[in-house]
């Protein structure tokens, strides 16, 4: 678009008569042309952050994929009146509808090319992250539900499987099984 408008700026600044029409029209394409580049000037930054926040299965990852055009044409094989049908949905890029999907942090970036880019946590992060769950985990037994340390399921899910620590319930007293 801006290549048109410098064509067409061009064309009409290269006739020998410049009248007012033609002026008033090369003034309104070169308005027209800067405010592309103030446009674009401002989709090329990177750094927008948008957060979805929500408990699983509640459509985090099928809004993202609406929002960002990461959906896509399949041929699939349905029963229509018992008989199979090869049909065209549109399914989302991104896994959805059992959960679970965007349980860690998801960011997005434009590209020549459609990709994913997970960013791991850094080391400082991790251990963040492991202390506060083995706060966690020593705060289980804590009377007071209001003082209790509390860390996401999510979290608790993946700390786990770093560690490799799995959830135990162990016979108490031959009676009260306990989540350990």
């Amino acid at each position: 678009m801006k290549q048109d408008l410098r064509k067409e700026i061009n064309k009409i600044s290269g006739h020998s008569e410049i009248n007012i029409p033609n002026h008033i029209c090369i003034n309104n394409l070169k308005s027209k042309l800067e405010r592309l580049d103030e446009i674009e000037k401002i989709l090329s930054i990177e750094k927008y952050k948008i957060a979805f926040i929500g408990t699983i299965g509640q459509g985090k990852t099928t809004a993202i994929c609406h929002l960002f055009n990461l959906i896509s044409d399949f041929n699939v094989s349905k029963t229509i009146a018992n008989k199979p049908r090869n049909v065209i949905e549109t399914k989302e890029l991104l896994s959805t509808g059992a959960g679970k999907t965007t349980i860690c942090e998801v960011i997005i970036k434009s590209a020549e090319k459609t990709y994913i880019e997970i960013e791991p946590y850094t080391v400082d992060e991790m251990e963040n992250l492991i202390f506060e769950f083995c706060d966690y985990i020593a705060d289980k037994d804590n009377a007071n539900p209001d003082k209790r340390i509390i860390i996401s399921q999510e979290i608790e899910r993946a700390i786990r499987n770093v560690t490799e620590m799995k959830l135990r319930y162990p016979t108490i007293n031959n009676e009260v099984k306990k989540l350990i």
